[in-house]
């Protein structure tokens, strides 16, 4: 008798208008979806490859230590088609600088950056606004539309319990409603895999497939929600009101208002004190440096020497040359080289101070947000997309580690004291021994030069370098970031198979007091 009242019920529900319209709208929005997000993250893929071939900024040649300025990109991850989160709202790029600690990551990686940040609905946007909805259209009526028919009573005639009777209409309600999520989810597997050819990995695969578990549970909730507005009304238009109450409170107003309230809870210091004591340490450093070029270094800079240290061949391009000027000007950047970094340091220790401030307040936002299902969902999604916040978090960190690397290996190197000459000027140490020693080689250089020769063997001939660093001469940024976070996504599954459990023994409870004539 179950198992007839079940196949009953789910044949009901396949005729009525709210399946197919739940069906058709879920194909249509997936498909467009996927078709618009898939060749969006194929343009983001093609623009991060061959950026990521770059060694600077630009991919000019690099011929210094001092030039490198390597630019880091995250990785855009196929998976952020379900669920971008974070990946286009915050940046993924940060530019390698000796005098500023990276706090964000700025750009994206968009060929169009009037479109970057336009809203897009991903799969995650779409099956939360979709399932939650149709899942209370499809069962708000099924205990009190029966009962204004008299269907519900002559049911209950047959000797089934009514914990059986209320277990087979949620059976059959999350049956139905899984059927437009299931061939959405496959449709749009499709598009990636056979249109845009988009492979994934095996622990990618596992990510998809918990997802659609997440979504699964997601639908459930909302079966079982409609079920009990459904036991509580005894009318169902009373029923209807009740559900879409409910729906815009649990996907709407709860997520909408939750960063309000945090806001309001766990205000951010003023950004304005991090501007001023950018300003003010600017202030301080330059008047330290005038400070010591007035005492210290007053010849350093002098001709051409203040953009010297810039790296060009420029460097031997002044009105007048002095061992002195030399000796000055290396003093002068090398105290400048720490000043500036030290300055970077202290921003930054206010900065991770004001993150902080933030990170406190989305974790409210998050914990206010747990209240509703979609919220669960969403954090579902971006952990096994590899695009929440956490991610981007990890992305930013991983470049100031490896800024700091690089420091490191510079230091090591003595580029900061003994070694700053080969760390900012190409021509040998050895030309800046004696002014006349000097003059004599560039001279020289100038000779091989006007004779017609090669600019390549003039610069052997006298020991000038003009080879540019190799590729290795730093390592490679290696970031592997934007992999599924199976940990993070368990406690939302979690909370989602509670809530389900919640709503559906609620409305058991009110439906064994439900009066069925």
């Amino acid at each position: 008798m179950s198992m007839t009242l079940l196949s009953k019920e789910i044949k009901l529900h396949l005729k009525t208008f709210r399946f197919n319209a739940a069906l058709l709208v879920t194909f249509v929005l997936v498909i467009l979806s996927v078709w618009v997000l898939g060749n969006d993250f194929v343009a983001r893929n093609n623009l991060y490859l061959k950026l990521s071939e770059s060694y600077g900024e630009g991919g000019d040649e690099i011929f210094l230590p001092s030039q490198i300025q390597p630019v880091l990109h995250k990785a855009p991850t196929p998976l952020s088609i379900f669920a971008q989160g974070k990946e286009r709202r915050l940046g993924n790029m940060v530019v390698f600088s000796r005098w500023k600690v990276p706090a964000d990551a700025v750009d994206h990686l968009t060929n169009n950056k009037l479109t970057a940040d336009h809203v897009s609905y991903d799969l995650m946007t779409i099956f939360s606004l979709v399932l939650s909805l149709f899942g209370l259209l499809l069962t708000y009526d099924a205990l009190s539309g029966e009962r204004e028919t008299g269907t519900l009573k002559y049911v209950c005639s047959y000797g089934l319990s009514r914990a059986s009777i209320f277990t087979i209409k949620f059976a059959a309600g999350f049956a139905v409603i899984a059927l437009p999520f299931l061939i959405g989810f496959a449709s749009a597997l499709i598009v990636l895999r056979f249109i845009h050819e988009i492979a994934f990995t095996a622990e990618q695969w596992a990510a998809i497939a918990t997802m659609v578990a997440a979504g699964l549970l997601y639908s459930a909730v909302f079966v079982a929600a409609g079920l009990a507005c459904s036991a509580i009304a005894r009318r169902s238009s009373s029923s209807l009101v009740l559900a879409l109450l409910f729906w815009a409170l649990a996907v709407l107003l709860i997520p909408g208002a939750a960063n309000g309230i945090a806001k309001y809870i766990s205000p951010l210091p003023p950004p304005e004190e991090i501007e001023r004591l950018e300003l003010s340490l600017d202030a301080d450093v330059e008047e330290q440096l005038l400070d010591h070029r007035r005492k210290v270094t007053p010849t350093a800079g002098q001709g051409s020497w203040l953009g010297a240290w810039i790296v060009d061949e420029n460097v031997a391009m002044f009105d007048s040359f002095s061992v002195e000027i030399y000796t000055q000007t290396i003093d002068y950047i090398r105290y400048q080289e720490g000043l500036r970094q030290q300055q970077a340091d202290t921003i930054w220790d206010a900065k991770r101070n004001y993150l902080e401030s933030e990170k406190k307040q989305a974790d409210l936002a998050g914990l206010m947000s747990s209240l509703s299902p979609s919220g669960h969902l969403h954090s579902a999604f971006t952990a096994l997309s590899g695009t929440s916040y956490a991610e981007y978090d990890r992305f930013v960190d991983a470049c100031r580690q490896y800024r700091q690397s690089i420091l490191n290996d510079f230091r090591s190197r003595g580029y900061f004291d003994e070694n700053l000459h080969d760390f900012i000027i190409r021509l040998p140490r050895e030309w800046f021994r004696t002014d006349e020693q000097f003059r004599e080689r560039w001279r020289e250089y100038e000779r091989i030069v006007e004779s017609g020769q090669q600019f390549s063997q003039a610069r052997m001939a006298t020991g000038y370098f003009d080879e540019p660093l190799r590729a290795d001469f730093i390592p490679p940024f290696a970031y592997e970031g934007g992999r599924p976070d199976f940990h993070a996504a368990a406690w939302p599954l979690g909370m989602l198979f509670v809530m389900t459990a919640v709503a559906f023994l609620i409305g058991f409870l009110l439906f064994n007091r439900y009066d069925v004539r």
